[in-house]
């Protein structure tokens, strides 16, 4: 019986010892992680410090150009209203043939037609059944660069029954791209002149651009006739005139630029 209890005694103690000695493992690799932290945590701030670059800055410069259109753009209507749909579409498409043949005359020109056929209704007398009327339109546009034989041509088409909707003049995709590139071009160089400026107003002068945005200029159009003014009637003998004007086009660059210690 003596023999089991001092048995029993041991396995606890050996137990215990287990234990302990488990808890002084644990607490000393606590206490090894907390030093660790300690002593690195100098070394990291240091490590940040050693990254630091310089200062940032973030800029734009803006510059600007006379766009001058290069293309005439001239929109015509012919319509016509009657009580047989197939009989009024004929007659539109007999108008805007010879129309179209007109215009094929032109030198680099580029032409495109719409057209729609809708249908409305009228009330009559009392007791009368409601009338059918039918609409129907074709609308040719017109662009191209020969000015004067644009506007000629205009004149001729609305002797026809054409109504001159709208003309107007842009600028052709191959000289905004032309002008685009330049204005880019400047901004950049006026870009980097600014902050060159501002990191010897700082005492330094190496810089470097870490990111750079490019505004798309904005080419707006110049209008010859606006709708009210260009319902001109089909007796006009006499072309339209307009000039085709400039427009000031604005392009911006935005950047962030390092000045470097």
């Amino acid at each position: 019986m003596d023999k089991k209890v001092d048995m029993n005694r041991e396995i606890s103690m050996n137990r215990k010892k287990v234990s302990i000695n488990r808890m002084v493992t644990m607490k000393k690799q606590i206490f090894a992680f907390i030093a660790a932290l300690i002593i690195a945590a100098p070394f990291s701030g240091y490590a940040c410090d050693s990254k630091k670059e310089g200062t940032y800055l973030n800029i734009s410069a803006s510059t600007h150009s006379t766009a001058g259109n290069d293309l005439l753009v001239a929109k015509l209507r012919f319509e016509a209203e009657g009580d047989d749909a197939k009989a009024l579409q004929n007659t539109v498409n007999k108008v805007m043939k010879l129309a179209l043949a007109k215009v094929k005359k032109l030198k680099d020109a580029d032409t495109s037609t719409v057209s729609s056929v809708y249908k409305s209704s009228s009330r009559g007398k009392k007791d009368a059944p409601r009338k059918i009327i039918w609409h129907a339109n074709q609308t040719m546009t017109i662009k191209g660069k020969a000015f004067e034989e644009i506007l000629t041509l205009t004149g001729k088409l609305q002797n026809m029954g054409l109504t001159l909707r709208s003309l107007h003049y842009v600028t052709s995709l191959e000289k905004e791209e032309e002008i685009r590139d330049s204005l880019m071009e400047k901004a950049i160089v006026k870009l980097i002149t600014k902050s060159k400026r501002v990191a010897v107003a700082m005492g330094k002068k190496d810089i470097e651009i870490k990111s750079i945005n490019v505004d798309a200029p904005h080419f707006p159009m110049n209008p010859a006739y606006g709708q009210e003014v260009s319902l001109m009637g089909a007796s006009s003998k006499n072309a339209p005139s307009a000039s085709p004007g400039t427009n000031r086009v604005t392009m911006t660059v935005r950047a962030s630029v390092l000045i470097k210690d």
